[in-house]
């Protein structure tokens, strides 16, 4: 059943949208009820343009290991998204201070090094 409700196929989520970047750029978190886990992705989706996706695919094809040790997370790629992942229960209150400090720090993370490194700054 994980497989089905994969964090880049939106079944069930709940999503809160960081700021706009670009046309065709998808930048956000995500939890979903049943999967225990927090999720901070960026996309470049078809709605962007041609140079910024073929951008993003060599980011993929090229520099997994440089980005991944610029944000300090081990990331999940596939052709047009990239997500972190932390493992927590969204429902647990008394640990939100620590999720939220995870996806403001790895938000900050992707902001910045999605951006140079895809010349959207």
């Amino acid at each position: 059943m994980r497989d089905l409700c994969h964090p880049l196929n939106f079944c069930g989520r709940k999503t809160c949208k960081f700021e706009k970047i670009e046309t065709g750029v998808s930048f956000a978190a995500q939890f979903y009820p049943d999967d225990g886990a927090v999720y901070v992705y960026f996309g470049v989706v078809d709605s962007a343009g041609r140079k910024l996706r073929s951008k993003f695919t060599d980011l993929h094809n090229r520099e997994v290991a440089a980005v991944e040790s610029d944000i300090s997370e081990k990331l999940e790629w596939n052709d047009s998204y990239v997500l972190a992942t932390l493992e927590a229960k969204i429902e647990d209150k008394p640990d939100w201070p620590r999720q939220h400090t995870w996806i403001r720090a790895t938000a900050q993370k992707f902001s910045k090094v999605f951006k140079a490194r895809l010349g959207l700054e």
